[in-house]
């Protein structure tokens, strides 16, 4: 095509031999860089690196948690509550029942579907106990992502959650461990949402943030009446650091 035509449909000039070749290649080098920039970007992010090693690190403490209290078995108070729940209809009497004196309806009904849904497995029980524990972990991981700048120290303070052997005897007894765990759960996520609900600068959002805390809350108080000393440093203790 003669230039005066290139000129008028908006083209280049060619550039004919080597130099046209070099810069073309040149051009297309640039626009896979602008592609690929967001990225590099992504993953030289401090919060993005943490946020996927929180994920990683909370999977191999669950992992671990359940590698060592799959090996356990029921307690003698666990066949009692289990035949007690396999023996009752769900009724308000049945639920009523207290467990060591605490009353604890979420614990009784959880029985009632184990029992029916994965009878005497005990395997499963464990793992609903440590993926509750991982959870936490990553709950509390969150909570301190929203408060402070990014630091690797949210990571370490996260594992203490999942670390404590204290975890073990606790999650190998299931008449124990799970009003336990579900307290552990339930607080750190009524104080995350807390956290939201301090730090979002919309009216709405704020009160859906404020009613999801009470939601769990109310949760684990179904489990352990514990639960409300972790909801009342959330909300008495959490303002201060926002």
């Amino acid at each position: 095509m003669p230039a005066s035509q290139q000129r008028e449909h908006g083209g280049a000039w060619p550039l004919p031999g080597p130099s046209g070749a070099i810069l073309a290649f040149v051009a297309s080098q640039a626009v896979v860089s602008d592609e690929a920039r967001p990225a590099a970007v992504a993953a030289t992010n401090p919060r993005w690196l943490l946020d996927r090693l929180a994920i990683v690190l909370v999977l191999v403490q669950a992992g671990l948690l359940y590698r060592f209290m799959s090996v356990g078995s029921w307690f003698l108070d666990d066949f009692q509550n289990l035949e007690l729940a396999q023996s009752s209809p769900l009724s308000r009497r049945y639920l009523g029942l207290t467990v060591f004196g605490h009353p604890q309806p979420g614990n009784r009904l959880l029985n009632w579907l184990l029992i029916r849904a994965f009878p005497m497995n005990y395997q499963v029980v464990a793992a609903m106990v440590a993926v509750g524990i991982g959870l936490t972990a990553f709950t509390v991981y969150r909570i301190l992502r929203n408060l402070f700048p990014p630091s690797p120290l949210h990571l370490v303070f996260a594992s203490m959650v999942g670390a404590t052997a204290l975890w073990l005897p606790t999650g190998q007894w299931w008449a124990g461990g799970s009003g336990v765990t579900a307290c552990a759960l339930s607080s750190a996520l009524s104080c995350a949402s807390l956290v939201r609900c301090y730090l979002s600068d919309r009216g709405g959002r704020r009160v859906l943030w404020g009613l999801l805390a009470g939601f769990w809350m109310f949760a684990g108080l179904m489990f352990y009446e514990r639960t409300l000393f972790g909801c009342l440093f959330g909300a008495l203790f959490l303002p201060a650091a926002v």
